[in-house]
């Protein structure tokens, strides 16, 4: 039982920082876009994510990790490079 709750918060975790880190805010304080900024096809889209989720469930496979760790992982990762407008 302890193990389903720790995935729901995971998951939940995930879920939240994706959503409000994707989400566009109206009072121009979102973040700044890197002006270097490169434009994907879907296929390289795919990959990146791909990508992402692979190095999110090795990370996860550490007994020893912290909740810390899993969401500085989600925010340097998913928020800037799932994001990006195609």
């Amino acid at each position: 039982m302890r193990k389903k709750r720790y995935i729901y918060g995971i998951i939940l975790g995930l879920t939240l920082v994706t959503i409000t880190g994707c989400s566009s805010r109206k009072d121009g304080t979102g973040m700044a876009s890197p002006e270097g900024k490169q434009e994907f096809t879907g296929d390289e889209k795919q990959e990146e994510k791909a990508a992402v989720m692979d190095e999110f469930n090795k990370l996860i496979q550490d007994e020893n990790l912290s909740l810390k760790e899993i969401a500085v992982f989600m925010k340097e990762n998913i928020t800037t490079r799932m994001c990006r407008k195609s």
